[in-house]
Order: structure tokens, then C-alpha cells, then sequence
């Protein structure tokens, strides 16, 4: 099976993470063959690169990049994919008009709604990363049963690292904002909380209201 992954790549982000590490678990899968489409030289391609898998990196500098576009379909005819599997809104508007037949799966990430004749209705099977994101895609008239949901993954080592690592000692002021208890919108209640060394401390109690947002 020839599996294509889309990532426009611009940023390196939470999204960008779970394709790296999904890259570099598929890569261990006999009979199955990746190419990654990203933006050449950022952070997704050079990590995906360095675990072996390989990259056709173009230009990708705004969402809907026509070089990008382009490099796509060409890659799509060279490569000749089974599956196009794409990860992000701007990724799949381009996919899915040079898709050519070919099964589309699409993850979503976020729980905004979808527009009625937008690209979300396009492919194949829709990956949610959570119950939530599901049902607002249900809410939104996408089957039920063209959608599966994936929760993020971790790489287990890595968190195993972190954990051991020396915290080094940091101080962060932090604004926490919540609604009052009248159950209003038109204040919300902010508290500033200092953090150092990885321990809150509110100094002074200090507390500000908000106007409605």
C-alpha cells in the first residue's frame, strides 16, 4: 500500500507533532510505502527526513500556495498513492481537486463547525481526535459513520525523558480567567498567578473584572 501524508508544515505546532510520530510508526509497517508533502525546510520535513521517511518538500508559504498545489499533483502522479492522507484544512481544500478518485482521509483537529460546501465534505473518512470534535462534525451534517476517532498519541520514551529532566527554575506570571459564579457572560473574573520553580503562588490575591468579551 503507497500512503501519501499532506501537511501544509508551515508551523510546527501540535498537529505537526502527531505526523511526525505517525511517519515514524507507519514506516515500521512491512508493505507499506509513505511520501510526505510539506513545506521545504521546516521543522515537519526535517524531522521526518531524519527518521528515513521520505520528504518532497515544496513551497508552501501561504495556505493555499499554488506552488504547493502544483507540487502536489505531480507528486500524486509520480507516486500514485492509495491513500491520500491529509492533516490540516489547507492540505485538504488542496488534495481533495487533484485527488483523482483516490481515497481521501482527513484528520481534524479543532471543534469548529464546517461550512455546507466546504472541502470537509470531501473526503472518504474523516479522523476525529476526540468525541467532541465528532459530534460537532455530526452537528454539521457529516455522516456518523465516516468518522473515526484517533486521540492524539506520545511517544512514551520521550515523556519518560522529560519527566527526568532537571526543571530548570523559571518564573512566569500567568492570567487565569472564569466566569462568576452568577453564571454571567457579561464579566468574567481574572487572577494573576506567579510561577516559579513550578509552583503557583497568587500574589496578593490580586484580581481584576473584565467587561463582556
Amino acid at each position: 500500500m503507497r500512503v501519501l501524508q499532506v501537511d501544509s508544515g508551515r508551523e510546527w505546532r501540535g498537529g505537526q507533532n502527531q505526523v511526525w510520530l505517525l511517519t515514524r510508526e507507519l514506516r515500521r509497517v512491512t508493505g507499506l510505502e509513505q511520501v510526505l508533502v510539506t513545506r521545504q525546510g521546516g521543522e515537519l520535513a526535517r524531522r521526518v527526513t531524519g527518521d528515513g521517511v521520505t520528504v518532497r518538500g515544496t513551497a508552501w508559504e501561504i495556505g493555499l500556495d499554488p506552488r504547493a498545489w502544483w507540487h502536489l499533483r505531480r507528486t500524486i502522479t509520480a507516486f500514485q498513492p492509495d491513500v491520500i492522507h491529509v492533516h490540516d484544512s489547507h492540505a485538504l481544500t488542496l488534495a481533495a481537486t487533484v485527488a483523482m478518485g483516490r481515497t481521501l482521509v482527513a484528520t481534524r483537529r479543532v471543534d469548529f463547525h464546517v461550512g455546507r460546501f466546504g472541502a470537509w465534505r470531501r473526503p472518504d473518512r474523516i479522523i476525529a481526535v476526540s468525541g467532541a470534535v465528532k459530534q460537532i462534525l455530526i452537528g454539521d451534517g457529516i455522516a456518523a459513520d465516516a468518522i473515526t476517532v484517533v486521540p492524539d498519541g506520545i511517544d512514551p520514551d520521550e515523556t519518560r525523558r522529560a519527566r527526568n529532566r532537571q526543571k530548570p527554575a523559571f518564573r512566569q506570571v500567568l492570567l487565569v480567567r472564569r466566569k462568576n459564579q452568577t453564571g454571567s457572560f457579561a464579566q468574567e473574573l481574572a487572577q494573576i498567578i506567579e510561577v516559579e520553580d513550578g509552583h503557583a503562588r497568587p500574589p496578593q490575591n490580586r484580581r481584576r473584572t473584565f467587561g463582556a468579551i
